[in-house]
């Protein structure tokens, strides 16, 4: 059937789909096809508001406007003329379609003019009749010329808003709703004019296809009587040709069956997952790996989409790869993932994702490749945190050997203050003006010695006294001074295991781990709270060591703190056993609380661990080696050793101020004293004077020759000399050392005056 003609398709038979030009040119020949209505319809209109006003309005102003109205129509008519005559093509279409809204547009200022001019102020009657023509002449421009929102546009805007003004300007109540009506009106017409514009253009999309089908109908039907024609002459030669190829499809059915066994075999036998999945990630087919990696059946997998299965922490990461795998942004990706199994583990899994496309390179399904990688995520976290561990351990041990050397040079500046406070006191009465000063300077020396002890304490150059002890004994002697100092709003509760074995520790040093511990406690709970003390045992195995630095394997008493305070962030914690770290204020702390804490603990074989979280309280657990039975231990006995002597002593020091006040000291007590600044000083004057040096006073840290390298030459020029060692260190590995090296006896700095001359007089008695 042969399709009808229509010039608005002269350019477009062969063009499919229609471009927008062409729908464009479609719509501005309706456009002009209406137009001719339109015009008649505006001067009708222009003729009957002429003839409402005639008694109103000035005869003169309404024939001009009138006279107006017919001289713009003139050349709307010719340029109506003129398309139909020419028939322009559809890229000239746009500028015959804003010759056609300009001439609309002066048309629509002469009814907005008219809006206004022959507005009658004494008539609502006239008025009412002003406005329903002017919505007559604008629903008009909506229906005749909705094809072009340039000519409907504008001209209804021009006609209608300075109608509606003048309502407005004329006040009172029903003028005001009038404009108002008046707005509504211009917005529904727009409205409509827009919808009739939509439908306008689907129509004319839809009425292109039709004749692009229509074509494409008619030259496949001539085709096809060609081909039909042609085929049918052939049908006899290619019968044979058909039955080779009915085999051969056939054998490659029977090929593809086979090929099909065997990626079915391999897919379902992988040891790894593999998933089919459609664009939205929903599961179409699984391995029976990706079922059990899940611990799904296969058929309950493919209910699910990926998505189901993904740990909420990742699924951002995983909608954002998929969308541009499926967008064709990538051909394919690799990424981590956390699932979550059926019985609510998760896993940790590698994904490889491909997309299957088809010819037009558009993502069909995705294919997904699984492994499993649990293990190996468990080993690096492991690894990792050994790591951190490590370097805390390390930082600590950094910040314990930097406050060990810092105390060791404090004991040297309080040596010479204690030391000659006690010469000078030693030389005055009780009633002189200035004893009670030395006093004090003598006070504020041993204060300073406590603080560098502290120190020594952090850096764990001091060695403890143990006992065997019950550390539950110690908890409730603690326990009764807390009772007595803390603020009664603080609840002390015990939880303390009754067969708890025994420890091997210096007490005091156990009093001090309490007792900083349940201050820091109480600082953290400044509106009341409950103060936990509790003791267990604890076995500790191999898994537990590997993520805890600095724990061995073994049986321990675990003494735990709690407390309701205000508990500590994560940057808190990284730096809580650091010397002179604090989070009080000024002056309420030193900051070596927690770190002689955790060096007691370090000496004492233990670690400790802290848990705390903001607003809920902190918790401290110190793991402390048990024993399994009690041993006593052995006394030493101390008696009173007489002070002064004769013998003649050497003073090896390399500080000038401790050389000269232990000088001044001995002289005093009646020894003969020869000194020495540094080790190879100290050998030269022993090689000279060995015969009448009794003892050697020996500052085991001094630059040049050490004081252990030098211990060992004057061990070798004469084995039983008697040397006194002296340290800044107290009682650490280096005095050990130089003890078991042949050292007789061992002095800590600060000393007291008495307390040199009662070590000097002890060396030396000694056989």
């Amino acid at each position: 059937m042969p399709t009808q003609y229509d010039p608005c398709l002269k350019e477009t038979a062969s063009t499919s789909p229609p471009r927008a030009s062409e729908i464009r040119a479609a719509k501005i020949h309706q456009l002009y096809s209406q137009g001719r209505t339109g015009f008649i319809g505006a001067l009708i209109g222009a003729i009957i508001l002429t003839g409402a006003l005639w008694k109103v309005v000035s005869h003169v102003y309404l024939a001009i406007w009138l006279l107006a109205c017919i001289l713009a129509h003139v050349p709307r008519y010719a340029l109506l003329k003129s398309y139909f005559k020419i028939s322009p093509t559809p890229s000239e279409a746009p500028l015959w379609e804003r010759k056609l809204a300009f001439g609309n547009f002066v048309a629509g200022v002469l009814w907005g003019v008219a809006a206004i001019v022959f507005f009658p102020t004494d008539s609502i009657h006239h008025q009412f009749m002003l406005g329903v023509v002017i919505a007559g002449i604008s629903s008009g421009a909506a229906a005749f010329y909705w094809p072009s929102t340039y000519a409907y546009f504008p001209t209804i805007l021009v006609e209608l808003l300075p109608l509606s003004a003048r309502f407005f300007y004329e006040g009172g109540e029903v003028n005001i709703v009038i404009g108002t009506v008046v707005l509504i009106f211009c917005v529904v017409v727009l409205l409509m004019a827009r919808y009739l514009n939509s439908f306008a253009t689907e129509s004319l999309r839809l009425r292109f296809e039709r004749q692009d089908l229509l074509d494409s109908l008619q030259a496949a039907r001539d085709e096809l009587e060609t081909r039909v024609t042609e085929r049918t002459a052939e049908i006899a030669s290619v019968n044979h040709a058909l039955r080779s190829e009915i085999n051969e499809r056939v054998r490659v059915e029977q090929a593809l069956r086979e090929s099909e066994e065997r990626y079915r075999a391999v897919f379902n036998n992988a040891s790894v997952g593999i998933n089919m999945s459609n664009r939205h990630g929903k599961f179409l087919e699984t391995n029976s790996a990706s079922s059990h990696m899940l611990g799904y059946t296969q058929s309950e997998l493919e209910l699910l989409s990926v998505f189901d299965v993904t740990h909420p922490d990742d699924l951002e990461a995983s909608r954002r790869k998929l969308s541009e795998l499926v967008e064709s942004q990538i051909q394919s990706y690799r990424i981590e993932n956390r699932y979550i199994r059926k019985d609510g583990e998760i896993i940790w899994v590698d994904l490889s994702v491909s997309a299957i496309q088809n010819t037009k390179g558009d993502c069909l399904t995705t294919l997904t490749v699984v492994v499993d990688i649990t293990e190996r995520k468990r080993a690096e976290q492991e690894r990792e945190n050994l790591r951190e561990q490590l370097l805390q351990a390390q930082k600590m041990e950094a910040i314990g050997t930097l406050a060990g050397g810092i105390a060791h040079d404090f004991n040297n500046l309080l040596q010479v203050t204690l030391g000659y406070s006690d010469l000078m006191l030693s030389e005055k009465s009780l009633n002189e003006p200035d004893y009670a000063d030395l006093q004090k300077i003598g006070q504020a020396a041993r204060s300073g010695a406590e603080l560098v002890q502290s120190l020594l304490t952090c850096s764990r150059k001091t060695q403890p006294n143990p006992v065997h002890l019950n550390l539950n004994e110690q908890i409730r002697h603690v326990e009764a001074l807390l009772r007595r100092t803390f603020p009664k709003m603080i609840d002390i509760v015990l939880d303390l295991e009754e067969d708890s074995r025994r420890i091997y520790a210096d007490p005091t040093q156990m009093e001090q781990i309490l007792m900083n511990l349940a201050v820091n406690s109480r600082d953290s709970m400044a509106d009341g709270g409950t103060l936990t003390l509790a003791t267990q045992h604890a076995e500790l195995d191999e898994d537990y060591c590997k993520r805890v630095a600095g724990a061995r394997p073994g049986g321990y008493v675990v003494l735990s703190v709690s407390d309701t305070g205000h508990g500590m962030d994560s940057e808190t914690l990284q730096h809580i056993f650091e010397p002179f770290y604090t989070t009080k204020e000024f002056g309420r702390g030193t900051g070596l609380g927690l770190a002689m804490v955790y060096g007691i603990v370090k000496q004492h074989g233990g670690h400790i661990v802290c848990h705390s979280k903001v607003g809920k309280g902190t918790t401290f657990r110190v793991y402390l080696p048990s024993i399994p039975e009690e041993t006593a231990p052995e006394v030493e006995s101390s008696g009173e050793m007489p002070a002064f002597g004769t013998e003649t002593v050497l003073l090896v020091d390399d500080e000038d101020l401790v050389r000269e006040l232990g000088y001044r000291i001995l002289r005093r007590s009646g020894y003969t004293v020869l000194t020495a600044a540094n080790g190879v000083e100290a050998l030269d004057v022993f090689i000279r004077q060995k015969d009448l040096v009794a003892l050697i006073i020996l500052d085991l840290i001094m630059p040049s020759m050490g004081g252990k390298e030098c211990l060992k030459e004057l061990m070798k020029i004469d084995p039983q000399v008697k040397v006194l060692v002296a340290s800044g260190y107290s009682v650490d590995a280096s005095t050990q050392e130089a003890l078991g090296m042949g050292a007789k006896g061992f002095v800590g700095k600060p000393f007291r005056f008495r307390e040199l001359l009662k070590q000097v007089r002890k060396t030396l008695d000694r056989s």
